[in-house]
């Protein structure tokens, strides 16, 4: 499906994947090509004694707070990291949201959704350092 963003004045393919359930078939991911999106990555350094521990509290933070109904909320990611023996350590757990523009992202960073995301946070002996958040813009 072709579309046509008046705002940015681009173009560009507008693709559902679908997942097959039982049930029938249900839209899975959205991608936008062509239409600038802003990618957001909060960045957790955490100590190894507690990777396992925060796997489990993120999945259960991303469900309590229901970022998905956000308005211009496109897709979420939880990271978790991987190393390479020759490049060192690697602690860096991230969770990358896509918006569909920084306004969406900061009315977001306004709204109770985001400070019950930030609820229930672990003990700081978790981490190995200062979180971190780094924004970006894609390029089509």
């Amino acid at each position: 499906m072709r579309y046509y963003c008046h705002e940015h004045g681009t173009t560009g393919v507008f693709k559902i994947e679908f997942l097959f359930l039982d049930l029938g078939i249900i839209p899975f991911q959205y991608y936008f090509k062509g239409l600038m999106m802003v990618v957001v990555l909060t960045k957790f350094p955490i100590k190894e004694a507690f990777h396992e521990a925060y796997r489990t509290h993120l999945k259960e933070a991303v469900t309590k707070h229901e970022i998905e109904r956000q308005a211009g909320f496109v897709e979420m990611k939880l990271l978790a990291p991987k190393s390479i023996p020759h490049m060192g350590e690697n602690n860096m757990f991230v969770i990358e949201t896509r918006w569909e523009s920084m306004q969406h992202f900061m009315a977001y960073t306004q709204s109770d959704a985001f400070k019950k995301s930030h609820e229930n946070m672990p003990s700081a002996d978790w981490f190995a350092g200062k979180p971190g958040v780094e924004i970006y813009e894609t390029i089509d």
